[in-house]
């Protein structure tokens, strides 16, 4: 059960000086439920974090377009298949500039362009 999940140690991510953030899980009509995780690890690299759990040192809350290949591998498993997601937005921001920068708007467009893709 999601309200289980603080009582397992796990891997979080976290960047020197933040406070870490609740995994945050939706539920019908309601605010989403927080749940402030005990960390074994605290890591700022998602990639990491993946690999972390699948050596087995604990449970990590990671995008699925990041964890989709470890999952249909069997190196990670889905906990709670059964809770949707709970999804975030993307933003992609640069300087008010008069002139873009073309490596500025080429990795804009690059990442509008393999996003959606990933996120399936």
């Amino acid at each position: 059960r999601v309200e289980d999940l603080g009582s397992h140690q796990t891997i979080i991510y976290r960047r020197s000086g933040r406070v870490v953030q609740p995994w945050l899980f939706p539920r019908d009509g309601q605010r989403a439920l927080e749940v402030m995780p005990v960390s074994r690890l605290r890591l700022d690299d998602l990639a990491a974090i993946a690999d972390a759990a699948a050596a087995g040192m604990g449970l990590a809350w990671l995008p699925y377009w990041l964890v989709r290949e470890r999952i249909q591998a069997g190196a990670l498993v889905v906990l709670l298949p059964e809770q949707p997601g709970f999804l975030y937005n993307a933003y992609a921001l640069w300087l008010q500039t008069p002139h873009l920068p073309l490596k500025v708007r080429l990795a804009v467009d690059a990442l509008a362009a393999a996003l959606p893709r990933l996120m399936t």
